[in-house]
């Protein structure tokens, strides 16, 4: 599932260095546009409002009635080690909604963390047919290593916070709820720099530096 090594090259050192040591392997063989990172991220967009029932002018609280549930959805993004991306997918209770992503059979490589659905033997064999190699993350350093965690979604959510909690928070309709959720993300994705996403990569050692200036850029 990962490119190979002699037992030789990861004697004695951590795991997060055995990681960087594949990495530096898979440059012999990939370019940074077909080196991509792809992961879930949950997003709330709808919290349970509070609402008390009392006399008037009476300061004790007869009843409390929660009127709403929280409501959320599974944000799932893919970057490259170039600065490119995919379109942005979602995926709702009620649904799913997701954009075709498997566009081209250019071999790359994946990037993924040790949850269970991408180490099973059916994700394996379809990325084996589709000449995509699958390169684990360790396991507790996806803070550390994972691209995605390392800038993008960070900075996604403040800006979602910033730019559409506040709209969110006005509408009663469920299904405009999850419209508008959906149409607010797909324009902060949409606008994430190509330099922003690179960093990511190069912050987490997945990417060689360059000279470039490595700065944590704003989407705008």
């Amino acid at each position: 599932m990962s490119s190979s090594s002699s037992p030789s090259d990861f004697d004695d050192i951590s795991e997060t260095e055995k990681f960087h040591l594949r990495c530096e392997k898979l440059y012999q063989n990939y370019r940074p546009e077909n080196i991509w990172n792809i992961n879930e991220s949950n997003l709330q967009y709808d919290y349970t409002r509070e609402t008390t029932l009392s006399p008037r002018g009476k300061k004790q609280v007869l009843a409390r009635n929660k009127i709403n549930q929280k409501q959320s959805c599974t944000l799932i993004g893919c970057i490259a080690g170039d600065g490119n991306k995919l379109p942005l997918g979602f995926i709702f209770k009620e649904g799913k909604y997701a954009k075709k992503w498997m566009r081209e059979d250019t071999p790359c490589v994946l990037i993924v963390d040790n949850f269970k659905t991408h180490i099973n033997s059916t994700f394996i064999e379809f990325a084996k047919k589709k000449e995509v190699l699958i390169e684990l993350i360790p396991q507790n350093m996806t803070g550390q290593l994972r691209p995605l965690d390392k800038l993008i979604f960070r900075q996604f959510k403040g800006k979602y916070k910033e730019e559409i909690t506040g709209i969110i928070n006005k509408l009663d309709c469920a299904q405009t709820k999850r419209t508008k959720v959906s149409e607010g993300c797909i324009k902060i994705w949409n606008s994430i720099l190509g330099l922003t996403i690179t960093n990511s990569f190069r912050l987490t050692g997945i990417i060689k530096p360059s000279d470039e200036f490595i700065c944590f850029a704003n989407f705008y």
